[in-house]
């Protein structure tokens, strides 16, 4: 039998190890930081698809119109930024419930050097915002806003 001495700290820190690693894994990638999370902005879903001569990024950004959103990119940052605004805002209306999301948002995602810039492509359709990244044939890279285009 071997004997181990009581070390009462030893699951609290444990609990904080897991903790922090939620944190450093989840919620602060992708630009996500603890005081957007606990404000309760509003977090789209993103999937990044590396394909042979592009980036691929895909948003779910249900109830917005392309008018509503940003696409930016500059120095390797890709910004996906946007407002959802809900009736519920509206003066002069009496709700009980109102359980729908407004807020704004913003997420970035680091692509640097691997991308040019002078082709993006941003499309918005049916609550997704689809923008293609072409990899990089030079190293010269812009700061610009990019167009989103309705379907």
């Amino acid at each position: 039998m071997n004997l181990m001495q009581y070390e009462p700290w030893n699951m609290l820190r444990h609990i904080k190890d897991d903790v922090d690693t939620l944190f450093q894994n989840n919620l602060l990638s992708g630009g996500k930081n603890l005081s957007s999370f606990l404000k309760n902005e509003l977090w789209p879903e993103v999937d990044i698809e590396e394909k042979e001569h592009c980036y691929s990024v895909k948003a779910n950004l249900p109830g917005m119109e392309a008018k509503d959103l940003n696409v930016h990119f500059g120095n390797g940052i890709l910004t996906l930024s946007g407002e959802l605004c809900s009736e519920h805002n509206e003066k002069g209306k009496n709700f009980i419930c109102t359980e729908r999301t407004s807020g704004s948002f913003s997420r970035q995602f680091s692509l640097e050097g691997v991308s040019d810039d002078a082709k993006i492509d941003a499309k918005f359709k049916n609550g997704v915002l689809s923008v293609e990244i072409p990899k990089m044939t030079s190293k010269a890279h812009k700061n610009r806003k990019i167009e989103v285009k309705s379907e």
